[in-house]
Formats: C-alpha cells, structure tokens, sequence
C-alpha cells in the first residue's frame, strides 16, 4: 500500500524520514543539521511531498521523497526523487511498484520527466533497470581551507 503523508502528519513520521536521510546522504554533522532542516521545511510547507510503502503490518518498507522542479528556460517541470529509501530488504517488485507510482504522480503533476541524482552505484543499477538515462556527470574541485 502507498501512502501520501499529509504534511500536519509529517512531525508524526520525521524520525523515519530523519533515519532515511541520514543513512542515504554522506554529510558531515554540521551539513547533515542544515539539509534536515531544509527538507523538514520544504515537507511541511508543501514544497515537497512524502510518500510511504507499508506492509500489510502497517510497518514502513519504503520512503520516497519528491519535489517539482520547473526549469526556467524550457518552463518544463519535473518531478525530482530526492530521497528513496528501503528501511528493509525490498523486493524488485516493491521498487517497481514505487517507481510507477511516481511515474503517475508525475504525470498527474504534469510533469515531462522523473530526475534524480545519486553517487551510490546501487541507485545507478536500480535507475538503469527502470529505463533512466544518466544525463551529467558532476565534478568538484575542492579550495584549500
């Protein structure tokens, strides 16, 4: 079952969201604070949606985090997976069943596309198997501090 968490719920359910983020995103403390806070934001404020697979216990399998992202050039909007995370071992068929809620989100939104970015080689298989095609490649070079 999916479920769209209401933002007055999402206080409810930050602990597992806060869990997700933390294991998938590779930050330092400082940094870690500063994005929990942002996404805590964006959740409440509407600006981004949270959504949950549960098992029929009601147990949460996975979290998926999206916004909308309107490009000012070509005025298109996609639909941009911030966070998708398993808190258990998922089957394919879980994934698939979360990826084509999110394609008709999507489509519902009116969005021409579903983006998301990731340096996990896991993620780069599971995008691969579900048709995404690897648009840029981001590069740093880190001043001295």
């Amino acid at each position: 079952m999916i479920i769209k968490v209401l933002q007055s719920k999402v206080p409810k359910i930050w602990d597992a969201i806060k869990l997700a983020i933390v294991n998938v995103n590779e930050m330092d403390e400082e940094k870690t604070t500063y994005y929990l806070n942002k996404v805590l934001h964006n959740l409440l404020s509407g600006k981004a949606n949270c959504f949950l697979i549960v098992s029929d216990s009601n147990k949460i399998k996975l979290i998926i985090i999206t916004k909308i992202i309107v490009n000012d050039i070509t005025v298109g909007r996609k639909l941009f997976v911030q966070l998708g995370y398993g808190y258990e071992s998922s089957t394919q068929e879980e994934w698939n069943e979360g990826f084509d809620f999110v394609k008709q989100y999507a489509r519902a939104e009116q969005c021409d596309g579903i983006q998301f970015k990731t340096r996990n080689p896991k993620v780069h298989k599971i995008g691969s198997m579900l048709g995404a095609k690897e648009l840029y490649r981001y590069y740093e070079i880190k001043l001295g501090e």
